[in-house]
């Protein structure tokens, strides 16, 4: 093994993998240092890229130049793995009031919206599994599969040579005057990728995040023949191994990162609210988001090194963010 790099790379999220891919295609030599994804909230992210979002449908922060970087880096990370990762559906958004639909009905008429909007959308399979469908905006969006993409790429790591199987110490860093090492590995640059481990980062201090704790179920839904992503409250999408993502919401208060009794129980009476047929908790997971005061990425070098920075604060967007700012 090479014992010289021109960057390491601290974690491998979706941030650290999409880094540290865009890196040794420019010709930079990397390595990846994590230590299993073992609290990487990428791997539990349903990976939805959506352009129009919130209560009054306003197309997200940079979405123009989001999505086209998007599509070209998982086509590239799909041809380099040789599996599927970057999925395009529909996200069908159930108007919950006056206000929502006149909003929506509003970007019906601007140029700006109308390559991300579907119109005369027929909805009566979505009439058939659920309740309460007064009217619906249709988005032209996407998905990512984070966990097969982040995993295939750990293992190409692997056999590149290029990940180092374990957690980041500090106590391991040395840093001289012209040369930065870890253990005995020679390091020109240092970037940390590993979200809210960022937070005590002595290079980086008093840094913006906002965490937040978001629960899920994973289910199967016997008959479900709906591959759209549908938001009827909560969200209802497609992930993987026939299983069906179910989020809402997030927590500013927790206490750890576990999965409670509550927000499990939370969950599911939203989704018996609005799905007619029955379903079938398979698991139920949750994680911290490294979320950030404003919801912009934070991105730069240290003021303390000028060999050190900061790829992180991705937050629930990371899947359309990670690969236009790397």
């Amino acid at each position: 093994m090479d014992r010289s790099v021109d960057c390491l790379v601290v974690g491998q999220g979706i941030a650290g993998t999409i880094l540290s891919y865009k890196l040794m295609q420019k010709g930079y030599s990397v390595k990846v240092i994590d230590d299993g994804h073992r609290t990487s909230s990428s791997m539990k992210a349903a990976g939805i890229i959506n352009p129009i979002t919130g209560r009054s449908y306003v197309k997200s922060w940079k979405v123009d130049d989001l999505i086209p970087s998007a599509e070209f880096t998982y086509k590239a990370l799909e041809d380099l793995l040789g599996a599927k990762y970057y999925h395009k559906h529909n996200i069908i958004r159930v108007l919950g009031s006056i206000f929502e639909e006149n909003k929506w009905s509003s970007r019906l008429l601007d140029d700006g919206y109308t390559k991300y909007i579907i119109n005369n959308f027929d909805d009566d399979e979505l009439r058939r599994y659920y309740r309460n469908i007064e009217s619906i905006a249709v988005i032209k969006g996407a998905r990512v599969s984070l966990r097969s993409l982040i995993s295939d790429y750990r293992n190409w790591l692997i056999e590149e040579e290029a990940l180092l199987n374990a957690k980041f110490s500090s106590k391991k860093m040395r840093i001289e005057s012209r040369m930065m090492y870890y253990d005995d590995l020679e390091v020109s640059n240092l970037i940390f990728a590993d979200g809210l481990q960022s937070i005590d980062n002595p290079f980086f201090p008093n840094l913006p995040f906002q965490p937040n704790k978001g629960e899920v179920l994973l289910v199967r839904i016997p008959d479900y023949s709906i591959q759209d992503i549908v938001k009827h409250g909560i969200f209802i999408c497609p992930f993987e191994d026939d299983l069906y993502w179910v989020g809402s919401g997030y927590d500013k208060t927790f206490t750890d990162a576990n999965p409670s009794a509550e927000g499990k129980e939370r969950l599911k009476e939203q989704l018996s609210k609005v799905l007619k047929t029955d379903y079938q908790i398979v698991r139920h997971i949750a994680g911290i988001r490294p979320s950030v005061k404003g919801r912009k990425p934070l991105l730069g070098r240290s003021t303390q090194n000028p060999s050190i920075y900061l790829f992180s604060g991705l937050g629930t967007k990371g899947s359309s963010l990670a690969p236009y700012w790397a």
